[in-house]
């Protein structure tokens, strides 16, 4: 499976390594802004090494701040972040959204945000409806 996870900090290399560790081809996007070190890092050894309960390099086929190429054949994408990046992540996503790509937004914050509790809602806002058809009808069955 073709996994994208954007987000480069702790969270979104934890999600990266462990989807990497089962198998899957993994991307990991980070904005340009936010083009830390830890895309380098990723680039530079070929991965991300992992420590703890094991200890191995997992494999990254793309690490950096084009959204296209890290989009590219996504089967599934997870948003990982602060809050306030759901909607400028799903914005730069929009146009590389595909009919069956799976969305998991895990927005995380220290202080709440309206959209730290209604991530998806401010995704599919700042996405366009459009591409979201899923998204839509998941919604609903959660309201239930």
């Amino acid at each position: 499976m073709n996994v994208t996870v954007v987000g480069s900090g702790n969270g979104g290399l934890a999600v990266a390594a462990e989807w990497s560790q089962q198998g899957n081809r993994v991307s990991v996007y980070s904005a340009p802004e936010h083009a830390h070190h830890n895309i380098d890092g990723i680039n530079a050894q070929g991965g991300i090494r992992c420590q703890g309960r094991f200890d191995e390099l997992m494999p990254i086929a793309y690490a950096g701040s084009d959204i296209e190429a890290a989009m590219d054949g996504a089967d599934v994408v997870f948003v990982v972040g602060p809050a306030f990046a759901t909607e400028p992540h799903a914005a730069a996503m929009a146009p590389h959204l595909h009919p069956g790509t799976v969305v998991i937004i895990c927005p995380t914050s220290h202080v709440p945000r309206p959209t730290s509790h209604v991530g998806s809602l401010a995704f599919k806002k700042a996405a366009g409806p459009s591409r979201l058809g899923r998204l839509e009808a998941c919604l609903r069955a959660q309201r239930r």
